[in-house]
């Protein structure tokens, strides 16, 4: 792999510049290829996509994917991202000021995540009233929409047939997926209503 390096992060083309006019990005990349110099099975990475344009972001996913997938490398991902880490990660650790919340694959967190089933109504005091009235939790977001955490696809017909059937018009129903970050937020404790 050693000599794979430059040309895995994409810096051949560059090789005669001095690192000093390198871009953030570039020096990113090239501290990828020195790490990458040893043949490790085992690359740890701090906030790798640091200083890259989008398109560095997607060929630094895509080269990941590929060192873990053909060369067997372990990759240790740490990122304050957590949009990108749900992209790249099969495995999660979520800590917060030292504490172990969640660890795990990302098979298992994924099953741990609830759905958000999120309503437009011409009458949300209406719906609010009547849904908590029958168990639901549900809140008013700051853009007039109401949002409730659900189980299954099974609920939102439920939803939506209780408020017909009590005269509040649905105009728009969809069902959302929690990210990381709200299962970030949820655990750390820092989430307010859902919006």
């Amino acid at each position: 792999m050693a000599v794979l390096a430059p040309q895995l992060v994409q810096l051949t083309e560059d090789s005669d510049r001095l690192v000093r006019t390198y871009s953030l990005g570039m020096r990113q990349r090239l501290g990828l290829a020195v790490a990458l110099l040893g043949s490790p099975k085992l690359l740890v990475l701090d906030e790798p996509t640091n200083g890259l344009d989008p398109a560095g972001v997607h060929d630094l996913r895509d080269l990941l994917r590929t060192l873990v997938r053909e060369r067997g490398v372990t990759v240790f991902l740490s990122s304050h991202l957590l949009a990108e880490v749900e992209q790249v990660a099969d495995h999660i650790t979520i800590l917060d000021h030292g504490h172990l919340l969640f660890q795990g694959t990302f098979n298992e967190y994924q099953a741990q995540r609830s759905g958000f089933l999120i309503l437009r109504v011409d009458r949300p005091e209406n719906a609010v009233l009547l849904l908590r009235q029958h168990g639901w939790d549900v809140d008013e977001r700051s853009d007039g929409a109401l949002s409730m955490p659900i189980g299954n696809v099974s609920d939102a017909a439920a939803v939506n047939a209780l408020l017909g059937q009590h005269g509040v018009a649905v105009h728009h129903l969809a069902q959302e997926q929690a990210s990381l970050e709200t299962l970030f937020l949820r655990a750390t404790g820092r989430l307010e209503k859902h919006d």
